[in-house]
């Protein structure tokens, strides 16, 4: 047998055997425990009524949070909005601003509505907790809130 021949085909074994390795690594890699759930999020969409709207996707939701805290979360993003609120006690706070958008109040005035998963909501934004996957949606509308709902 000629030397180089030998030690040819050693080294082809040693390729195969660390090719063998490698894809077994993979498949126990593939095979192994099932990835994690995503984290559970909400989301909050600002239509501003004139066509642009902004969504703040993956929200990180925690127990107990309240459309507030969401706010929050959106205005501390990088390219987040700027809101203002007006305080009626233990009823909540009335969105009164989101960004150079006030309400207008006025009987032809727009003004900002909050839908919840699609429905208009019943209470104030400070008030009601979500729940994962929920999505706040604010339009600043003059329409009926009716116009809106699914």
């Amino acid at each position: 047998m000629n030397p180089s021949t030998g030690m040819q085909g050693s080294r082809r074994r040693i390729a195969g055997l660390a090719l063998l390795l490698i894809a077994g690594g993979a498949w126990v890699a593939l095979a192994g425990d099932p990835p994690a759930p995503p984290a559970p999020v909400v989301r909050v969409v600002v239509d501003y009524g004139d066509g642009v709207e902004v969504h703040f996707k993956n929200i990180p939701w925690r127990s107990g949070m309240t459309g507030r805290d969401a706010m929050n979360e959106a205005a501390g993003r990088r390219r987040g909005i700027k809101f203002e609120t007006r305080s009626f006690g233990d009823q909540g706070e009335l969105l009164q601003q989101i960004d150079d958008l006030r309400n207008e109040s006025g009987s032809k005035g727009r003004d900002w509505l909050l839908w919840v998963n699609g429905e208009f909501a019943k209470m104030s934004f400070s008030k009601y907790e979500l729940r994962p996957g929920d999505e706040l949606c604010w339009r600043f509308t003059d329409e009926p809130p009716t116009k809106f709902t699914k």
